[in-house]
């Protein structure tokens, strides 16, 4: 799913949306087994700044 809403970087061969993906799959793992210590809606915002910064930097670096 986040490989659809990337523009492949020519040196990534999918790294970038696997970093992405996993990082999503981590949070929804961590928020329930640290006893939802934030709202779903600041989960998504925290998770979703990270995705932005991982997908910034890899342009920059790779891009």
């Amino acid at each position: 799913m986040v490989a659809q809403h990337l523009v492949p970087l020519p040196t990534s061969s999918g790294l970038v949306a696997t970093l992405a993906g996993g990082m999503f799959v981590q949070a929804i793992t961590w928020w329930p087994e640290n006893g939802r210590p934030m709202s779903p809606y600041e989960i998504a915002t925290q998770a979703g700044r990270l995705a932005s910064t991982l997908i910034t930097e890899a342009d920059r670096v790779l891009g």
